[in-house]
């Protein structure tokens, strides 16, 4: 499984919108999703140097926030309809969180 991770940028302000739901992923799954309540899916993107372990079913942020894998869960951040750079050969996803440092 893959990490879909940006690099912010300085000047960029942090974004205000909230994704609720479940942060979803599992061996056979090709990168983290996130499921809304509403039932739809969404890649979620993370900070560079964001790192997880599906062993310890978390993800830890830069700044040491731990987000469990496969549970509820409350993220701040925004909504786009582009993945991250180039890094996504065949975009999996309609839409996108990226999740605030």
């Amino acid at each position: 499984m893959n990490l879909l991770t940006y690099t912010p940028a300085e000047d960029q302000g942090s974004a205000e919108a909230a994704f609720e739901g479940h942060l979803l992923g599992t061996s056979s799954d090709q990168y983290l999703y996130g499921e809304h309540t509403n039932g739809g899916r969404v890649g979620i993107v993370f900070p560079e140097g964001t790192a997880f372990s599906l062993d310890d079913e978390e993800v830890v942020l830069p700044d040491g926030t731990r987000i469990p894998i496969n549970a509820e869960v409350s993220l701040a951040g925004g909504y786009y309809s582009e993945p991250p750079g180039s890094t996504v050969p065949e975009p999996p996803f309609e839409e996108y969180f990226y999740v605030n440092e």
